[in-house]
């Protein structure tokens, strides 16, 4: 070992000393010197004032400041925003950077998925220990929670740096007063049991993010929807009784997660075309396919050039399980052809004998995973 490394070594363990055995203090130091080679900045990090602080608590939380102020800035506000849950709250990882993508938070990287760059800032801040507790469930869903310390911390400096009426959870739904909701940013109507939501909710333009997750009982959204236009995250999954879409959803072009999209049978309702202009990213289930017309309305949708999709799903069945009213699958299906870099692809109740030439000819080199469920009539 040469004697630089030496040096690092013994600054090293001079500052675990330093930090009292207490686990947290050590995995934030340890992310401040990780990317650190220079033994003046290992010096710098070992003769901090923070030391000198005699009650054990501010230590580790100027520790954990220090920790922070090596972030760049983009993964500050990725953290920032995290603080502003309750102590002690279990949050899910998609929703979190569904919640980031809609505050704008995540860079841009070239054709990189904005999500999975949630997936790193996600990553980077766990071995940091912002986030800890981290745990897989059933379904693939990953929780986590903020240790107290750190949530002590950050609460008062979010609240003063981005404004803390940006979030809000409502149950039950009926007890909201609308005239509340005007400056929210996001708003979190999980598993409510409303079946509409208020004509008046249209007109609150600084939405970027709405959360209607599980709400089993919701039937229709409002109309006025398309005025929403800073809206970027829409959360449509598990509402089961949603028949169909509004009218006007393509002027929405700042929405990048949209994960259910519902093929009406009636002509006042929004159809494929809503589709076509919008840049949707991750995942996106289209039910419904059996109200479609025609191949030219099927085509309308541009899937083929949304190259920021990474799962689709294409189901004929609506979710009270009616069928296709057409017979047309198959031309439906060859005007659905997705971009080169689709990975997963799920199709499900679809009736025609041959799926199409797309997925035949290897069209879709990047797909790793792809399920057929209710095809009765394929070869």
């Amino acid at each position: 070992m040469d004697e630089g490394n030496v040096n690092l070594e013994r600054i090293g363990r001079q500052i675990v000393q330093r930090c009292g055995g207490v686990p947290l203090a050590i995995k934030a130091t340890r992310s401040i010197l990780r990317f650190k080679s220079q033994e003046s900045e290992w010096l710098r990090v070992k003769e901090s004032e923070i030391w000198d602080l005699e009650d054990e608590g501010r230590r580790i939380l100027g520790v954990l400041r220090l920790s922070y102020k090596h972030l760049p800035p983009y993964m500050r506000q990725c953290f920032l925003f995290c603080s502003i849950f309750p102590k002690d709250y279990v949050m899910e990882k998609d929703k979190l950077i569904g919640l980031w993508m809609a505050n704008g938070f995540i860079p841009s990287r070239g054709h990189m998925d904005l999500h999975d760059t949630g997936c790193e800032i996600f990553s980077k801040l766990t071995w940091r220990s912002f986030l800890q507790d981290v745990k897989e469930h059933v379904h693939g869903i990953v929780t986590c929670k903020m240790h107290d310390l750190v949530h002590d911390l950050f609460f008062e400096e979010h609240s003063r740096r981005i404004g803390i009426a940006t979030v809000a959870f409502f149950d039950p739904w009926e007890q909201v007063h609308l005239s509340c909701l005007n400056h929210l940013r996001y708003l979190c109507l999980h598993d409510g049991n409303m079946k509409t939501l208020p004509e008046s909710t249209s007109s609150f333009q600084n939405w970027q993010a709405l959360n209607l997750r599980s709400c089993g009982n919701l039937q229709m959204l409002p109309k006025g929807m398309k005025h929403l236009e800073s809206l970027r995250y829409l959360d449509l999954r598990e509402c089961y009784k949603l028949s169909s879409m509004p009218i006007g959803l393509r002027q929405l072009l700042s929405l990048r997660k949209l994960n259910k999209f519902i093929i009406g049978k009636d002509n006042d309702s929004g159809g494929m075309d809503e589709l076509k202009e919008l840049d949707i990213e991750g995942e996106l289930s289209i039910t419904g396919l059996g109200n479609v017309k025609s191949a030219t309305e099927a085509k309308n949708s541009n899937l083929i050039n949304k190259q920021n999709l990474r799962s689709l799903s294409l189901s004929w069945r609506s979710d009270n399980n009616k069928i296709s009213q057409y017979g047309n699958d198959e031309e439906i299906l060859n005007a659905l052809q997705p971009h080169s870099s689709l990975k997963k692809l799920y199709i499900y109740g679809y009736q025609g004998v041959r799926f199409s030439y797309w997925m035949m000819d290897m069209l879709l080199p990047n797909l790793v995973q792809i399920s057929l469920e209710y095809c009765n009539r394929c070869d």
